[in-house]
């Protein structure tokens, strides 16, 4: 069994993950990645400066709001990702129409047992002709907005009844997220770029044509493999959700190869088995909240070491990170006015740091005054904030 070292593992994630200067769209770096994550709507622009040289915000505009090459769409775990556009056939059939199946399967279920229709599919399908049909009359329109054009997604619906935190919630954005999920609807341009209220809009030609649920969970799993491999299992299960027994159908069609990781069993494509990515001279990185590489794994020692207690928030969201030579060795925060502060969570030497500081400044020059709040704050944010 071919032994890859923790040294190999961080040469692979700096060259794969586009963090050594060489990528030139951000489009490439979407599809190298098998997604960006968007839960937190500055990551995307983040992870995206952090990747491309001379990287601007309009560069992700033009593609997401303008050409159409990236689209961001419900994917992996429930969790919403900005995919390329060759990806997102495939993410589409291996883990949204999954998605989109249980969540209109719920909504049907909540509307009939709340009392806002007898047959709640039939309600669904009323509902849903409205609000396109009002999205091509009006042009892109918030959820707030369409909800007060629509009078078929107006009704309420009671959660949590005789609960303190109890109380009714609108149908409207159940609604939008399954036709979105389905395909018909897509997230349009925000009023900023750190805004995570939307414009609904249209998409142009409704869901493209669909791919086979098993090709697509194969091409999925090998995607990620030659991106993030060599993995364990467990990472891969916990990335794409799927579950284990879709994961072991799709790994068994690709066929990798058994790799030593420390001990401990790993899987990598068989082509890539053998191969050595050149190791990156050292280098500082201020990655974002929930950046892809920082969420990559769910094994993740061998770049996080014993950080993530003071990195991470209680549900595993990951905060903004400081990186040299392949791992983590700090966080970060901006400040109130602006400032991008830093903290050091182990020595890493005097060139090191000054680099750290270096890509800290040049960092707070981009932003040029916009401030940016982690949406899942961790301690150590936390800290450098107050």
């Amino acid at each position: 069994m071919r032994t890859i070292t923790v040294a190999e593992r961080r040469a692979r994630l700096s060259r794969r993950h586009g963090l050594d200067g060489r990528t030139v769209r951000v489009t490439d770096v979407a599809r190298a990645l098998v997604g960006l994550h968007a839960s937190d709507p500055a990551t995307v622009y983040l992870s995206a400066r952090a990747r491309v040289p001379g990287f601007e915000v309009g560069d992700l505009d033009a593609a997401m709001y303008d050409d159409g090459a990236l689209t961001k769409h419900l994917g992996m775990r429930r969790t919403l990702f900005v995919q390329e556009a060759s990806v997102l056939p495939i993410v589409q059939a291996a883990c949204t129409d999954e998605i989109a199946s249980n969540e209109r399967r719920r909504l049907v279920a909540a509307v009939e047992a709340g009392g806002v229709a007898a047959d709640g599919e039939r309600w669904l399908r009323r509902a849903e002709a409205a609000t396109l049909e009002a999205l091509v009359d009006l042009g892109p329109r918030t959820g707030q907005q369409l909800s007060r054009a629509v009078p078929e997604i107006q009704a309420k619906l009671m959660y949590a009844e005789g609960k303190p935190w109890g109380g009714q919630v609108g149908v409207a954005t159940r609604v939008l997220t399954v036709l979105a999920a389905e395909g018909y609807i897509r997230r349009g341009r925000p009023g900023s770029w750190t805004s995570s209220q939307h414009r609904w809009e249209v998409v142009p030609g409704g869901p493209g044509e669909g791919v086979p649920v098993a090709d697509a969970r194969r091409a999925l799993v090998a995607r990620w493999l030659a991106a993030f491999g060599p993995a364990m299992l467990d990472d891969i299960v916990w990335w794409t959700g799927l579950g284990v027994t879709k994961v072991r159908a799709a790994l068994a069609a690709i066929g990798p190869v058994e790799v030593d990781l420390d001990g401990r069993v790993g899987l990598v494509l068989a082509h890539d088995v053998d191969r050595e990515d050149a190791r990156v001279p050292p280098s500082a990185w201020l990655l974002p909240s929930l950046d892809p590489t920082t969420m990559g794994w769910k094994e993740r020692d061998w770049y996080l070491g014993p950080h993530g207690p003071r990195l991470f928030d209680r549900n595993g969201n990951a905060g903004p990170t400081v990186w040299w030579d392949g791992r983590i060795v700090g966080g970060w925060a901006q400040r109130p006015d602006g400032e991008v502060v830093h903290l050091l969570l182990e020595d890493v030497g005097a060139d090191a740091a000054a680099a750290i500081e270096a890509e800290a400044s040049a960092l707070g020059t981009w932003l040029g005054g916009t401030v940016v709040r982690a949406r899942f704050p961790t301690p150590v944010e936390r800290e450098l904030r107050s």
